[in-house]
């Protein structure tokens, strides 16, 4: 059994470290609560704004994407107008409510998830030569939308392409956006379809003219948002799938304020390149056996048959032989 000094100070600073690991189970735990809880209010949010555009929708209004209201009547009378007008107005302004609730919550949201994970920043096991637990956070900026990293993308039926803007936008659309946020956009859009819109939004954030909205997210990955379409393009090199694109139900107030702080006039092509193609493994060649080539033509080798040696006092007479009583008796 292990005593002494030694023994007292391990059995010490093992007590030690059990307590603090299960610190750090606790802030899990909590962590994972708040963000349970966090997803279901968001989502609750999220069909509130969807209700609204739905209940204008459904008396004949039109909600564009920048969620402003209007009416297709054509040729009414003036009070029709006036009424359509004060209808359209009170839609508007109820959309305008649900869609600015739903940036609040994110931020409370973000501010109780950085809460709950606070005793986890500064979680270490301070003794020379021991691991210092890091906390895998997002800074004190807001979280940004992060896709999977342990689902890489699919290869398209084409192939991936050379030019690196374009693979780049290939791996977004066939990975977690292609998979996630595909219906977004119009019913049969394909994730070639996907993929060519990521790719155009991509190549116009590189001209300051380009009509883009591009900028960094709080952990610093190039974001490009285009306003005319409500499309949020993260392009993020550490992704396995090489980013996302989605349409925020926050438009453009959301994007700015919580998703993309960091405003810049343009990204630069390298920004959004893909990293070069990896040239496949090359099969070592593996050549057959060499043998010995047969003889042609001339006369056959001669075969020398193997030399008999005759025993040693050889004979029948020196084999024993058996009598009839069945005992063997030496040869005469």
């Amino acid at each position: 059994m292990w005593s002494g000094p030694a023994a007292d100070a391990a059995a010490g600073r093992v007590g030690a470290d059990r307590t603090k690991v299960v610190n750090a189970v606790f802030h899990l735990q909590t962590s994972a609560v708040a963000a349970h809880t966090a997803a279901a209010t968001l989502e609750s949010a999220r069909a509130e704004v969807l209700a609204t555009v739905a209940a204008a929708q459904s008396t004949g209004f039109v909600v564009g994407e920048d969620y402003s209201v209007r009416s297709l009547e054509w040729n009414a009378s003036p009070a029709v107008v006036v009424m359509r007008k004060l209808e359209a107005a009170f839609h508007a302004a109820t959309i305008r409510s649900a869609t600015l609730k739903i940036g609040a919550l994110d931020d409370q949201v973000a501010g109780s998830i950085n809460a709950a994970v606070a005793g986890l920043r500064e979680l270490s096991f301070d003794s020379e030569g021991s691991a210092v637990v890091l906390f895998a956070g997002f800074g004190d900026g807001p979280l940004p939308e992060r896709p999977s990293y342990t689902s890489p993308p699919v290869e398209p039926p084409g192939g991936w392409s050379d030019d690196p803007i374009t693979r780049a936008a290939q791996r977004i659309a066939y990975g977690h956006a292609g998979t996630k946020h595909l219906g977004e956009w119009p019913p049969g859009t394909t994730r070639d379809q996907f993929a060519a819109e990521i790719e155009r939004i991509m190549r116009a954030a590189t001209d300051p003219h380009g009509g883009m909205i591009a900028g960094r997210t709080g952990d610093g990955v190039p974001a490009i948002y285009d306003p005319r379409t409500n499309t949020l393009v993260i392009r993020d090199p550490n992704a396995a799938d090489a980013g996302t694109a989605y349409k925020p139900t926050g438009g453009e107030p959301y994007v700015l304020r919580v998703k993309m702080p960091n405003g810049v006039s343009s990204l630069s092509p390298g920004d959004l390149a893909d990293s070069p193609l990896r040239p496949p493994p090359e099969i070592p060649k593996v050549e057959p056996p060499r043998t010995a080539p047969l003889p042609r033509g001339g006369p056959l080798p001669v075969v020398v048959p193997p030399q008999i040696v005759p025993l040693p006092n050889g004979g029948l007479g020196n084999l024993p032989t058996v009598d009839v009583d069945g005992i063997p008796n030496p040869g005469v």
